[in-house]
């Protein structure tokens, strides 16, 4: 019987034993997990590793640029997401570096450069820039469209740089308490393509602000054709009674 109870006090000895260095060996496997993990983050800061997918969506712009430097509108579309993430000191570095690598100034970052001036709050200087902008958009409009023909291509040239010009300067005109200036501009890209409704609503704001109230209704369910359940347009035709 005695035999048995030192048995017993020798298994349970053992068993304390097993569970005590398990619990070490656990307690240094969450240790090292912990160290590797903070090691991880501090490298990953360190090498300047996209952590929001704004940063990823600028990483991707900036290879995109590396590969094809030529690529006027890949520029300007890194330009943007720069300026749209708060940085416009880094956006007008990279419109220098468009400018130089491309050899001129380019529409595309023309108007991105117009973008940054105005989300600087300089809406004169902004006006001149998108202006100038709007000269080099209509040249290379204008070379297109020759391209297109002498290759006997029957198509439309992309107005995608003219419209953007156009809806930009509606935003710094509707800034500067110019709201006819800004009706044009915004129906100058309407010509391009009446299917916007950001813009509709942008000029319908616009006639409503200066008492145009038909014209108005008409754009705002102009928008509605295109987008049926847009919040904004729906809240102003119930304050306009639409």
């Amino acid at each position: 019987m005695a035999r048995t109870r030192r048995g017993n006090n020798v298994d349970g000895e053992r068993e304390s034993l097993f569970w005590l260095q398990f619990g070490v060996l656990a307690l240094v496997i969450l240790i090292l997990v912990a160290v590797l993990w903070a090691l991880i983050t501090v490298s990953s800061l360190e090498s300047g590793a996209p952590r929001t997918a704004i940063e990823r969506n600028i990483r991707v712009l900036e290879s995109t640029v590396a590969q094809d430097p030529e690529n006027a509108s890949a520029w300007a579309q890194l330009i943007r997401a720069q300026t749209a993430s708060g940085d416009t000191a880094a956006a007008a570095k990279t419109v220098e570096r468009a400018d130089e690598t491309l050899g001129t100034r380019r529409g595309p970052v023309g108007i991105e450069a117009a973008r940054i001036t105005f989300v600087e709050g300089d809406y004169a200087v902004a006006l001149e820039e998108i202006d100038a902008a709007l000269k080099i958009v209509a040249e290379e409009t204008e070379a297109e469209k020759k391209s297109l023909a002498e290759r006997g291509i029957a198509m439309d040239p992309d107005y995608t740089n003219e419209i953007a010009a156009r809806v930009l300067k509606g935003e710094i005109l509707t800034e500067m308490d110019d709201a006819e200036g800004a009706i044009d501009a915004y129906t100058e890209a309407l010509e391009f393509s009446g299917r916007m409704a950001d813009v509709l609503l942008a000029r319908g704001l616009l006639y409503e602000e200066i008492g145009r109230i038909d014209e108005a209704r008409a754009d705002f369910n102009a928008a509605l054709t295109y987008v049926p359940d847009y919040a904004p347009v729906l809240e102003a035709l119930d304050r306009i009674g639409g």
